[in-house]
């Protein structure tokens, strides 16, 4: 059973549940799962490396990869790889895309970066995949040079890239796509905010009165009343000047152009004037 529901992808608790309620008697454990699933994996990969496998899979689905290895050892550090399907999608739906790194979900603590394109109506599909041995300007290049390869037409690069607040990969988008406008993702930002408000705000009932005050700054969508809508957050937050400084200094004076309504809903304007 476990075996069977490893092929399909079932997630370890869920097969156990499962096994649970086929027999309420069944003494089985999360490790024991975990063990048969591994022993599972490895009889089918038999003699191969997990890389060879990994490559070999790859090559069965017919996904196009590029792997960057190191100049003495020869071993891999840095490997992407898209499908011919995901490519055709991107080069007709270039507009916005995402990117979103994943970091240390993996035995080998490795990231992995995500690209994801979005559809006109709304739909979002896989563009790429890339595992990083560092969050590094190097690996990011290395990676965005093998994305900016997958696009037919010099006209047909994207115009607009959202990723979270990662410095290397901002620089990095600027070098490979310096016409593509960067936009920070409004829900990494709120997360932080929110962990730094739970971390920073006593007592716990004003949580709700902060976060409300920093909303009204983001949803602000005139330049001209911006600095009233700031001006109001700093006094209503004023018990709490590590949190105001947090806010001011990571998030609004860096970076209040490429986040907030009232700057970014202008890019599209903007890129067909240009």
């Amino acid at each position: 059973m476990v075996e069977n529901m490893t092929k399909t992808s079932v997630k370890p608790r869920n097969i156990l549940l499962t096994i649970k309620k086929r027999n309420e008697k069944n003494v089985t454990t999360i490790k024991q799962v975990y063990n048969a699933m591994s022993v599972h994996r490895i009889s089918q990969r038999g003699y191969r490396k997990k890389m060879q496998q990994f490559m070999l899979l790859l090559e069965r689905d017919m996904y196009m990869h590029w792997c960057k290895c190191e100049e003495v050892s020869n071993v891999v550090q840095d490997i992407f790889w898209t499908h011919s399907d995901s490519i055709k999608l991107v080069n007709s739906f270039n507009i916005v895309i995402l990117m979103d790194t994943t970091y240390k979900m993996n035995k080998f603590r490795m990231s992995l970066l995500e690209v994801v394109g979005i559809t006109s109506t709304g739909l979002t599909f896989s563009i790429a995949f890339c595992l990083l041995a560092a969050e590094k300007e190097n690996n990011f290049l290395w990676a965005l040079d093998r994305l900016k390869g997958l696009f037919v037409r010099v006209d047909s690069y994207l115009r607009v890239v959202v990723c979270d607040r990662d410095i290397a990969l901002m620089n990095t988008i600027r070098i490979v796509f310096p016409e593509t406008y960067n936009l920070l993702c409004q829900f990494h930002i709120d997360k932080n905010v929110k962990a730094k408000c739970k971390m920073l705000v006593h007592p716990r009932e004003a949580w709700d009165q902060v976060m409300q005050a920093w909303g009204s700054v983001v949803d602000c969508d005139i330049v001209e009343a911006f600095q009233d809508r700031v001006n109001a957050f700093q006094v209503g937050c004023s018990p709490w000047p590590i949190f105001v400084d947090y806010v001011m200094g990571t998030w609004l004076h860096p970076h209040k152009e490429i986040f907030l309504k009232a700057w970014i809903d202008k890019v599209a304007l903007r890129k067909h004037n240009k």
